[in-house]
């Protein structure tokens, strides 16, 4: 099958590894797969190109942006129309993103499948967490562009819901979580010790672990606050948060004020690449908090890591997690529920073991890239 993918993203941070994760996917199935988007093939990479969108993207103001973000729909649609009379694809796959007709008008004026991935309500997710002027205009495309979509896909269920709550047809939506590179983000002992060494962690010591970029809204100060709490208890307990972002400064005063600064290892900014040496030097792994409609990437890398994972409570995460089984939950911005489950697993060995394992299969059996594309792509026909 040839498939051809688009999307109008900046291809970095989990974007740019959902995107090259799915499109290797394919081809790794044997499907002819070209790549076209502004940055070029590649994603995840600090390149002239990207840098420049971006400091152009905070530059403007966000009503200009706006209207060059719906005229990018008419120069997709021309480059797209070059790909298809080149290539004659099968499918059109494209990653929704805001004012964004490129992939629907070329589908239609050639009459082929458009698959639409969908990771977030991006009308709701820009309006609050970004700047979006065209408020209402924004709601209307995004109900417009994924009506007139032939399947589309998204990340969890209240996702679905929420789609459907704006007039989108359920029966072309299918729930596909994220997932993960059981290559990649696997158990490693080697890889243990010698992290465990560089950073100065004790081989004895039990490691709680978090990645992700430090933002407000990923809710690392509930777990350094769960762990304050927890760690007069608990001695031999180290907690380890990979990543940077704007709230490193402020968490970092937060783990002094709490008086764990020693037991708490911060270290900044890593690269993609370096994520599965770190998560292997944990035992357990958390996702504090999440938004409503997302399908967290980092808990898909705990899991294939072999972790036990703590995460809250919501019908997105249950999409992930079976609690009790391959993951625990606890209730939402509950510190006293999340210490708890933090106790249940440093306490219970034979517990954490069996669901670190639990954890690790599910992945193996269901939760790997290939699995993502084959279901997308069983959906597509």
């Amino acid at each position: 099958m040839k498939i051809l993918y688009h999307h109008r993203t900046l291809g970095d941070g989990a974007e740019g590894i959902h995107v090259s994760s799915i499109v290797s996917a394919f081809r790794e199935l044997g499907h002819q797969t070209r790549l076209t988007a502004m940055i070029g093939e590649s994603s995840n990479k600090d390149n002239l190109r990207v840098r420049s969108l971006q400091l152009f993207k905070n530059a403007i103001p966000g009503a200009v942006f706006e209207g060059l973000e719906l005229g990018y729909s008419l120069y997709g649609k021309r480059v797209l129309q070059k790909h298809i009379d080149e290539w004659n694809p099968d499918i059109l796959y494209e990653r929704y993103t805001l004012f964004n007709y490129a992939g629907v008008l070329a589908a239609q004026k050639n009459n082929i499948p458009l698959i639409l991935e969908v990771n977030a309500p991006l009308a709701l997710e820009r309006a609050q967490y970004e700047k979006l002027t065209w408020k209402r205009a924004a709601k209307k495309s995004e109900a417009a562009i994924c009506n007139r979509a032939d399947r589309i896909v998204v990340v969890s269920t209240p996702l679905k819901e929420y789609l459907v709550a704006q007039g989108v047809s359920a029966k072309k939506i299918k729930v596909i979580p994220n997932g993960a590179n059981p290559d990649r983000f696997k158990p490693d002992d080697a890889a243990k010790k010698d992290i465990r060494k560089k950073l100065g962690i004790a081989e004895a010591a039990l490691v709680i672990g978090f990645t992700g970029i430090l933002r407000p809204w990923h809710g690392v100060h509930l777990f350094l606050e769960a762990f304050a709490a927890m760690h007069s208890e608990q001695k031999n307990v180290t907690a380890l948060i990979v990543g940077d972002g704007p709230s490193y400064k402020e968490l970092k005063e937060l783990a002094a004020a709490l008086g764990i600064s020693n037991q708490v290892c911060f270290t900044g900014r890593v690269e993609h690449d370096e994520i599965p040496g770190l998560l292997a030097a944990c035992e357990i792994a958390v996702s504090p908090r999440a938004t409503f409609y997302a399908s967290p990437m980092k808990i898909s890398e705990y899991m294939s890591t072999g972790l036990a994972v703590i995460a809250p409570r919501m019908p997105n995460i249950e999409d992930l997690i079976n609690d009790g089984v391959d993951g625990l939950l606890f209730e939402a911005e509950n510190q006293d529920s999340l210490k708890s489950r933090i106790l249940e697993l440093i306490t219970d060995e034979k517990k954490r073991l069996s669901i670190a394992n639990a954890a690790r299969e599910r992945i193996l059996s269901k939760g790997s890239w290939q699995h993502i594309a084959e279901q997308t792509l069983s959906f597509s026909s």
